[in-house]
């Protein structure tokens, strides 16, 4: 329930706008800031809302602007266009480093980027071509060349700070001699030309994503894997993979929130999507099944073990690095932080006149500009799939828990106080009093049971698709109402 997609819209603007195609980019949340305006392609400006309940932005006016190209974003922030600058390149990280006039944060690596293969496409049908695969790509060289200080060479899917990570589980040696001889081994003495899928857009587990295809085009091209990179949209990448239609591909994971369900179960589980790995494993479904019903952690912990095992035995992936995000400031900006799943507050930042005597961009009238890889494709909560979605939502709506900005512990935000049975499988929540939404309507039981209702019953009036159309729900919770 900390997860964006789950935060509390107003009813009556979901009433007005969710059939229209506009809830999307005019949301009404609880949360310090409102929506001033946000067209397609062009920056989201923010207003501060003057009658939040809780604690005031100390910024009035905060611009989120996406700025595609990776160098253009530090070289912004140098020529003190904008006042911090996400993910920005290694190289840069360092010069940041060592000079005075820059602060650079490193966001906690709980993310993973991987290649992936799809088992019901050949030749990935075969064990030892992905084996093969497995074995010829060089991780450590990868992140020591392509990523920021404090990434990791990945050893399995889930980040090592994460429960559900197995201790001592290392991926498979690599040997390119032994990669050759599992290609030879699978008939293709020739070796194999297959496609590599890659979304060209900069997050924490993918800060140079063309850079690292390149780098495993060549490292595979050592083992006869001839690669042809081919470069796609997010959404072009979401309909090839629902279709079945991608073979092998980069792609990454970051935290909604730091659980092996987020990880696991997301992309092996029931409810994952067919077209990431091909058919999902009986067995690890039935083991994460498992662990999901159990309140018992050190049983749970022997599953995901089991599940951390069989999946490296069969290779559906390559983990490549668990990738550090950054964020940089012109020195010591205050109350500029970063948080390991993206909730950061902008709320937080401030009071102006520092921030604009730090900047020397000078005046109050002018927003607090944040640059970062791409822009959001929604702002609707329900409909939200990506980290910028998600760092704008956070600002605009508030979740019933949440994280604490300080020592990242959950904590209430909506809600003051909750409680489970001894099954764990009902849960109590006593809500904040004297909360209204930015439209002026009251926050209540009843508002609540109206968002989640909307986003789980696909027969509820509301439940109106768009774009990848409540891709959390099943994630989140197993299934749909209907299913």
């Amino acid at each position: 329930l900390s997860v964006p997609s789950t935060a509390i819209q107003s009813p009556a603007n979901l009433q007005l706008l969710s059939r229209s195609g506009q809830l999307s980019s005019q949301p009404v949340g609880t949360g310090p800031f409102q929506v001033d305006s946000w067209f397609e392609g062009q920056p989201v400006r923010l207003q501060a809302f003057d009658e939040y309940w809780g604690e005031p932005a100390l910024l009035e006016t905060i611009q989120v602007s996406p700025v595609i190209d990776i160098e253009q974003r530090f070289d912004l922030l140098v020529n003190k266009e904008v006042h911090l600058a996400e993910n920005i390149l290694p190289d840069d990280v360092e010069f940041a480093e060592d000079s005075y006039l820059y602060q650079v944060d490193y966001r906690e690596a709980i993310n993973v980027s991987y290649l992936g293969m799809n088992r019901d496409i050949v030749p990935f049908d075969e064990n030892d071509v992905r084996m093969a695969i497995g074995t010829c790509i060089d991780r450590v060289d990868l992140t020591e060349t392509h990523y920021p200080e404090g990434s990791i060479a990945a050893t399995q899917f889930v980040p090592p700070s994460t429960f559900g990570f197995t201790p001592g589980l290392m991926w498979h040696y690599f040997d390119t001699s032994t990669a050759t001889d599992l290609l030879s081994s699978a008939g293709y003495t020739d070796g194999i030309t297959v496609t590599l899928t890659v979304v060209d857009v900069a997050t924490d587990y993918l800060p140079v994503p063309l850079e690292i295809a390149e780098m495993v085009k060549e490292q595979l091209s050592e083992c006869n894997v001839n690669v042809d990179i081919e470069a796609v949209s997010a959404s072009e990448f979401y309909a090839l993979k629902q279709s079945n239609r991608v073979g092998m591909y980069i792609s990454g994971w970051s935290a909604d929130f730091p659980g092996p369900i987020n990880f696991l179960n997301t992309h092996f589980g029931k409810s994952a999507d067919l077209g990431s790995f091909g058919a999902a494993l009986p067995q690890v479904v039935d083991l994460l099944a498992e662990a999901e019903r159990s309140a018992d952690r050190e049983h749970r912990r022997e599953l995901y073990d089991e599940v951390n095992t069989i999946l490296k035995e069969k290779v559906l992936f390559v983990p490549l690095a668990y990738g550090a995000g950054t964020w940089t400031t012109f020195e010591d900006l205050p109350g500029a932080y970063t948080h390991p799943v993206h909730r950061e507050q902008f709320a937080l930042i401030g009071p102006v006149d520092e921030v604009d005597e730090l900047a020397g961009i000078g005046t109050e009238e002018k927003p607090f500009i944040i640059a970062v890889g791409s822009e959001p494709s929604t702002l609707d909560p329900s409909h939200a799939i990506n980290d910028v979605d998600f760092l704008v939502i956070t600002q605009i709506f508030e979740t019933l828990v949440g994280y604490d900005a300080v020592d990242e512990g959950l904590v209430g935000i909506l809600a003051t106080e909750w409680a489970s049975n001894d099954t764990y499988d009902v849960w109590e929540f006593s809500l904040k009093q004297d909360v209204r939404f930015h439209d002026g309507a009251e926050f209540n039981a009843d508002a609540v049971l109206i968002n989640f209702d909307r986003m789980w019953d696909t027969k509820h009036p509301l439940h109106v698709p768009d774009g990848d159309g409540f891709r959390y729900c099943p994630m989140l919770f197993g299934a749909f109402k209907e299913a």
